[in-house]
């Protein structure tokens, strides 16, 4: 009954005629109004007035709250990452770092033994001894990351330095110059970056 239009019977109908209005055509005086009548929504469920955009709302809310939730994962996974990129820069850097001490030791070694030193002048410009390796790793568990990196860089700056100036040897060239001015003319400097 609702789906089909209204007949000429209808009072309503009837007067809407008396006004001028033509079946098909729009109303107002320009006809330019709405055709059919204003559909009319039968209410299903026990819901209140205004219950349906309160519902709409809700789940635009809850949209709009999964966006930001994503970003926020978004972003923690794009921290994440370039702390990932920091600590493996860090940790190769380190292990750079150990690697060039093991070899000014190494070189220290050989070099004041050569020349008949049989006590080093620190005892950390040598080689350790398995002894001391082990009493160095129980005390460096203990250490922040940072901490031993800062003290093998001081380390292998001592040793090198000390290399320098004793032997005039350079662990990066790895030979020994004819002396200071040798040295300094055709080292390209005194740390890693300098020889690459």
């Amino acid at each position: 009954m609702l789906q089909c239009s209204l007949g000429s019977d209808n009072k309503g109908f009837a007067l809407l005629q008396k006004m001028g209005y033509k079946a098909g055509r729009g109303l107002g005086r320009n006809e330019t109004g709405i055709i059919e009548p204003i559909p009319l929504e039968i209410k299903k469920g026990r819901g209140g007035i205004g219950h349906e955009k309160a519902k709409k709302r809700k789940a635009e809310e809850r949209m709009e709250h999964r966006k930001q939730m994503l970003q926020v994962k978004r972003q923690a996974e794009k921290f994440a990452y370039n702390d990932y990129r920091v600590r493996f820069r860090f940790k190769k850097d380190q292990n750079q770092m150990e690697g060039d001490l093991r070899k000014s030791q190494f070189a220290c070694q050989q070099l004041d033994e050569k020349k008949g030193i049989d006590i080093p002048e620190q005892t950390w410009y040598w080689v350790p001894t398995d002894q001391e390796e082990e009493d160095d790793q129980d005390t460096n568990q203990d250490d922040q990351d940072i901490g031993k990196m800062e003290a093998t860089e001081e380390k292998l700056q001592a040793v090198t330095d000390y290399l320098r100036k004793t032997y005039f040897y350079c662990i990066w060239c790895a030979i020994s110059y004819e002396g200071k001015e040798d040295l300094s003319s055709n080292c390209p400097g005194n740390c890693s970056a300098d020889h690459c």
